[in-house]
């Protein structure tokens, strides 16, 4: 416990000493004193072995960083090349580390596996940290502090650059970035070891270091090579965030370093143009269409959140449905076996033909099969009209307002304080964008106001299509609202014309 103690004392003087460019370094201090309390609460009291702050995925990064840490310390050759996604030949490395992670290999997306990003940032901060999970949930926290501190400060100096006469006094300022830290669920998910603290970090770094790409006459070619370095990472790492900041960001800077009037048109206009581009680059150069990149997301998404019990013999590998019943399972053996029930629908490949997925009704009740692995199914999917682009327009205009239904209206019976919250949030969300909309017609900013909204709306659609999960949704939105209040408070303070 002493070590979780004095990495609070040591981030919080990080934090006190170089953080607070933008914010009274006090109240940085208060929030991480209340998220490291936070954390030691979950982390050393009874509050430890509540259901609610049960969440698996943490204890699967946790498991494989401390995995890969012992690789590193004993085979150190074999960790660089693991860095470097480098499957070792050595049989026994294999077996020993890789076929024994639980996030490694799980769950690949569109570009690549973004769970090895978290296995890997934390197999080295264990350095630091040692096999200790609450002093890793110290530094998750803290990694999400000091991103959103940058994404604060970006949106700050874009609204001086947009009118050089707009300063706010730090108070104002500390008191937005207080409030924007207690929204319920982005408190929540920056306080363990997962994806959302590291992805605010890199959404924070990647826009400053675009902001004085555009900005910053001197070392400009400094801030070029930063970005393009980090750019693999901003690719494979939640790209629907990553890359969808850049870009509108991107046309937003353009717009006000270039354009002298007509700034909203230009914007709109080129957002429009540059989607429609990279939609025909998409379709000549990789022959598929962005839509069916998205139609297949979401054909994954619901079909894994169904479940199945995974089997394997000899010849098959074999995804039954999540149903325990539909098996007979043969336990006089020391390794169970079991049989699949006569038609039972199931899915399977030969192991002479894995690239060919075969969909029948079950026949042979002889064949054994051994349990490799089960994912139960999940309780918070909402089984909307699927996206297929064979159908009409409107056919899929349905599916998409379902999708958003199930973003903004559920879940639709609460039955806990946690789908309280959710609802709460749903509102906070579906409010603030109503309130920016009203807000582009009657303040001067319209093309920022335009800016984050074709950003927002993006990201929501995006979310809402490819994850009709509550659960997920809640995951996948978790710093929409703290983005959405810190524009809308620096709105609103602007037209205050509160100065320094």
């Amino acid at each position: 416990m002493w070590l979780f103690f004095l990495y609070v004392v040591l981030l919080g003087w990080v934090l006190w000493k170089h953080l607070n460019v933008v914010i009274n370094a006090r109240i940085v201090l208060l929030v991480w004193f209340v998220k490291s309390f936070f954390i030691f609460l979950i982390s050393y009291s009874s509050f430890q072995n509540h259901s609610f702050l049960s969440v698996p995925d943490e204890d699967n990064y946790f498991h494989d960083a401390l995995l890969f840490n012992d690789l590193a310390k004993e085979k150190p050759l074999f960790y660089l090349k693991f860095l470097l996604d480098e499957e070792p030949a050595d049989e026994d490395i294999f077996n020993r580390y890789f076929t024994q992670t639980q996030a490694w290999y799980k769950a690949p997306d569109f570009f690549y596996n973004d769970n090895r990003w978290v296995v890997k940032v934390y197999s080295i901060l264990v350095f630091f940290g040692g096999k200790n999970l609450p002093v890793l949930r110290l530094f998750s926290a803290f990694l999400a502090l000091t991103g959103f501190l940058l994404v604060l400060l970006f949106f700050k100096y874009l609204w001086v650059k947009i009118d050089a006469s707009v300063f706010f006094k730090k108070s104002y300022e500390s008191l937005v970035f207080l409030i924007s830290q207690c929204f319920p669920f982005y408190f929540f998910y920056t306080s363990f070891v997962l994806k959302e603290s590291l992805l605010i970090l890199i959404l924070g770094v990647a826009l400053m270091l675009l902001y004085q790409v555009f900005f910053y006459e001197r070392k400009r070619w400094q801030y070029i090579l930063m970005l393009v370095l980090l750019l693999p990472v901003l690719i494979t790492f939640r790209p629907v965030f990553t890359l969808s900041a850049l870009f509108f960001s991107s046309i937003f800077m353009t717009a006000v370093k270039y354009v002298k009037k007509r700034k909203t048109l230009a914007f709109v206009g080129c957002s429009v143009f540059c989607i429609l581009l990279i939609t025909g680059i998409f379709k000549m150069v990789l022959s598929v269409s962005v839509f069916n990149i998205i139609q297949y997301r979401q054909e994954r998404f619901l079909d894994a959140s169904k479940g199945g019990i995974f089997l394997l013999n000899s010849k098959k590998f074999v995804r039954a449905p999540y149903d325990w019943k539909g098996l007979k399972i043969d336990s006089s053996q020391s390794m169970p076996s079991v049989r699949i029930k006569k038609d039972i629908p199931m899915m399977y490949w030969e192991l002479t033909h894995l690239s060919d997925t075969l969909f029948v009704e079950n026949k042979d009740t002889t064949e054994e099969y051994k349990v490799l692995y089960f994912i139960e199914k999940a309780n918070r999917t909402v089984y909307i009209q699927p996206l297929n682009s064979r159908q009409s327009i409107l056919y899929n205009a349905i599916s998409i307002l379902q999708a958003l239904n199930v973003f903004f209206f559920y879940p639709q019976c609460i039955k806990s304080i946690t789908d309280l919250v959710v609802w709460f949030e749903n509102l906070g969300i579906l409010l603030g964008i109503v309130v920016w909309l009203f807000s582009g017609i009657r303040y001067k900013y319209d093309y920022f106001l335009s800016y984050l909204l074709f950003w927002m709306v993006l990201l929501i659609v995006i979310i809402a299509i490819t994850s009709p999960n509550t659960g997920a949704i809640v995951r996948y939105r978790y710093f929409i609202l703290p983005v959405l209040f810190i524009n809308f408070a620096y709105l609103y303070l602007s037209k205050k014309r509160i100065h320094l």
